[in-house]
């Protein structure tokens, strides 16, 4: 999956993922709402799908949730009745990176 994480703001560095396919862009509303205050939760349900300790998991943020399974899961956006379908490994993938990326911008 192609995305870049980047800083669009100084005077609020959070970071944002971009994806050149527009598919995913409630993915990218997703991290900035919750990654950056529920990020190790969101990772350790991914973990729980992604090592087959669980079929299901479900993530209920403060505007988004998650239904975490295999292949796919399906993000949420509860305000605006909006959804979409990611596979559950690169939503992995999106989750470490864009977590390392707010432990830059706290230290």
């Amino acid at each position: 999956m192609r995305y870049e994480i980047k800083i669009l703001s100084s005077k609020r560095p959070l970071p944002t993922i971009i994806f050149p396919d527009k598919r995913y862009e409630l993915v990218s509303s997703f991290f900035l709402a919750e990654g950056r205050n529920f990020g190790a939760e969101i990772l350790a349900a991914l973990r729980k799908v992604l090592q087959r300790e669980s079929e299901r998991e479900i993530f209920a943020g403060n505007v988004f949730s998650l239904e975490i399974a295999l292949p796919l899961t399906k993000v949420f956006d509860d305000m605006e009745d909006r959804e979409c379908e990611i596979l559950t490994e690169d939503l992995a993938e999106l989750a470490e990176a864009y977590w390392r990326e707010c432990q830059k911008t706290i230290a």
